[in-house]
């Protein structure tokens, strides 16, 4: 797509494949890739409906390559979608109607967001959320992963801290801290409402309907999976700072190299440093 290379009717016809180079949607311009993606007032509604343009604000507090990585996931997806719906068109003239698409993309992208970047936030009244995280230690070929639940009051329902001997890239070592923590919710039978974890590329892949053959596909179908089974309804991307406590047990797997678990435990108290 970047190099122009899909077979737009534009291209097609600079090949002399075809004879007609203009949108068959909209009609009013060639039909070049670029258009086809970005700039056919057909697709405008889609557009206008997604949070794409105002996500690079809302991301601003993350380094340039998570916003880069994360918008490329999002996007990844939106315009698989628009040019499988185009090839629907051409073809077999089974277009949908922008409104549809817009439904269908709203959909998705409720299950995907951004929470406060600075500071924790409490879930809905009688909710929990789970926090997440991972540090990956090549050098010691070790992963240490955190997770903790909180209710609506912010007291721990449950909390771990579990080291796990293995050469992960760091997405896959916040995949597994993800799918511990659901493992976890799942074992004392606790919905979780909202999931949280300060890795938006993870997210991304979590949102993202197409399937990943890299190392994490097997451990991205368990995520998914249980996400289901607790009944998450949010998952979101947060930064360090809102990510803090799971952060902290994070740490303290690599120092202790011991599975440790909480329950009902206020963990300022026993071990202050995890939520300083």
């Amino acid at each position: 797509m970047c190099n122009n290379a899909l077979p737009s009717l534009a291209n097609m016809c600079l090949k002399k494949v075809v004879k007609v180079m203009y949108c068959p949607r909209c009609r009013q311009a060639k039909e070049y890739v670029s258009h086809t993606m970005w700039w056919c007032v057909r697709w405008k509604e889609v557009w206008v409906s997604t949070p794409f343009w105002g996500m690079i604000a809302r991301f601003k507090w993350l380094g340039s390559r998570d916003v880069l990585r994360g918008l490329a996931e999002l996007l990844k997806k939106k315009l698989y979608d628009l040019w499988m719906d185009r090839n629907d068109f051409v073809h077999n003239g089974n277009g949908r109607q922008s409104r549809n698409l817009v439904s269908c993309m709203a959909i998705q992208s409720s299950y995907l967001g951004v929470s406060s970047p600075n500071v924790w936030s409490p879930p809905q009244v009688g909710s929990l959320k789970l926090n997440t995280n991972a540090s990956v230690k090549k050098g010691l070929l070790l992963c240490g992963v955190g997770a903790v639940i909180k209710d609506d009051k912010g007291w721990v329902v449950t909390a771990l801290s579990k080291p796990f001997p293995s050469n992960f890239s760091t997405e896959a070592g916040e995949m597994v801290a993800l799918r511990e923590g659901l493992l976890l919710a799942q074992k004392l039978q606790l919905k979780v409402s909202c999931v949280e974890l300060d890795a938006c590329n993870v997210v991304s892949k979590i949102s993202n309907g197409l399937a990943d053959l890299g190392e994490i596909e097997f451990i991205l179908d368990d995520v998914k999976a249980l996400l289901k089974a607790v009944e998450v309804q949010k998952c979101l991307s947060i930064s360090r700072n809102g990510n803090r406590v799971a952060h902290n047990l994070t740490s303290l797997t690599l120092s202790s190299k011991e599975d440790l678990l909480w329950q009902n435990i206020c963990l300022s108290v026993i071990f202050p440093c995890l939520v300083g």
